[in-house]
C-alpha cells in the first residue's frame, strides 16, 4: 500500500473528488448539511473544500476529516507483478 506522503496532491484531491467531494454535491460533516462550492484543494497539511451552510449565504473554507483521507489511503493499492 501507498502512504499518502507519496501520492501527489493533485491525485489526492482527485480521489477525494470522485467521493463526492465536488461541487453540487450536499455533504454531512461537523453537525452541518453543507453544500460544496469548489474542487478539492490542498490547504495547511490537509485537503479542503468551499463549502456553504444549506440555505445559507457565506462561503467558507472546511478541512475534510482524517477519515476521508484514510479512506483515499485505504483505496490506493499498487499492483504487484506475479
Amino acid at each position: 500500500m501507498v502512504s499518502l506522503d507519496e501520492i501527489s496532491s493533485a491525485e489526492i484531491c482527485a480521489r477525494v473528488k470522485n467521493l463526492g467531494f465536488s461541487p453540487g454535491h450536499y455533504i454531512q460533516m461537523y453537525g452541518e448539511r453543507w453544500e460544496v462550492l469548489s474542487d478539492p484543494f490542498p490547504l495547511d497539511g490537509g485537503i479542503a473544500v468551499n463549502v456553504k451552510v444549506k440555505g445559507g449565504t457565506g462561503a467558507r473554507a472546511i478541512k475534510l476529516p482524517a477519515t476521508v483521507l484514510q479512506s483515499v489511503k485505504k483505496n490506493n493499492r499498487v499492483p504487484t507483478s506475479g
